[in-house]
């Protein structure tokens, strides 16, 4: 990705990548995939990080978490309903948010493997029959999607206040 020009902004990543040569692919304007040699020794031990910024970034990284958690209770609380569940897998790394969750998550997982499932299955069927139906492609899996699409838009209303 380059600056814009007359950007003033320094990059100490961009800089050494430009200065190397490394070699670059631009899929448009903003996408820009750039190949970087695999780190040297004596560059992977410049970016070793001690056991204790390990468990500092862990800390943080939980402490965002409950924040995020507490966030979303509070606004369900006014008004908003949000289930215990909807809550627990909007974050992402939920595993971290406490032990009880991980049944959740199995769930969780256990959906979004049914839907892959069922997408691919019609994607055979239709590949069977010769057909390519994209209108009944984007009605199988609206409809196999419907609960998690309706926990998304219960978590981006309970979000939307926390990100203006």
């Amino acid at each position: 990705m380059s600056l814009p020009s007359g950007s003033n902004v320094f990059n100490p990543v961009m800089t050494a990548m430009q200065n190397s040569g490394a070699k670059t692919v631009r899929f448009s304007d903003t996408a820009e995939i750039r190949h970087v040699s695999y780190p040297t020794a004596e560059e992977k031990q410049e970016r070793w990080y001690y056991l204790e910024d390990v468990c500092k970034f862990k800390m943080i990284l939980a402490h965002d978490i409950h924040r995020s958690s507490r966030m979303l209770i509070s606004r369900s609380e006014q008004g908003v309903g949000i289930s215990e569940d909807e809550r627990d897998m909007c974050i992402g790394i939920e595993h971290l948010l406490s032990r009880d969750v991980k049944g959740r998550i199995l769930a969780l997982s256990t959906m979004r493997k049914n839907h892959l499932y069922i997408v691919l299955i019609e994607q055979a069927r239709q590949k069977h029959f010769q057909m390519n139906s994209v209108d009944e492609m984007e009605r199988v899996s609206t409809t196999s999607s419907h609960i998690a699409r309706q926990r998304s838009h219960k978590i981006a209303i309970l979000s939307m206040p926390a990100l203006s």
